[in-house]
């Protein structure tokens, strides 16, 4: 997520496509899952020494249950919580 910009316009498109349904969508579901990437962190751990993780980021998304449509997505990093995500998510969908 280098560009941040880019991020906005994927999720306009997301909510775009979205809009023919959104008279008949009721009902919703929402999830997250994280997508690893190359990079690798590295940091010291004094009780096993060195050690890395791979970075990651984490798609927060709701989707219609009626229509299996995705009004809205969001991309954060992988580190941060699931919580305002969905809060976002279901503010702009609603």
């Amino acid at each position: 997520m280098r560009q941040k910009w880019f991020s906005y316009i994927i999720e306009d498109l997301i909510e775009l496509s979205a809009l023919p349904f959104s008279a008949t969508d009721n009902h919703f579901a929402i999830d997250a899952t994280g997508f690893s990437n190359k990079r690798f962190i590295k940091w010291f751990d004094n009780r096993i020494g060195n050690s890395k993780m791979r970075e990651f980021l984490k798609l927060n998304l709701i989707c219609s249950t009626d229509s299996l449509i995705v009004p809205n997505a969001i991309v954060t990093k992988g580190k941060r919580s699931e919580s305002p995500g969905f809060k976002k998510l279901i503010d702009r969908t609603s």
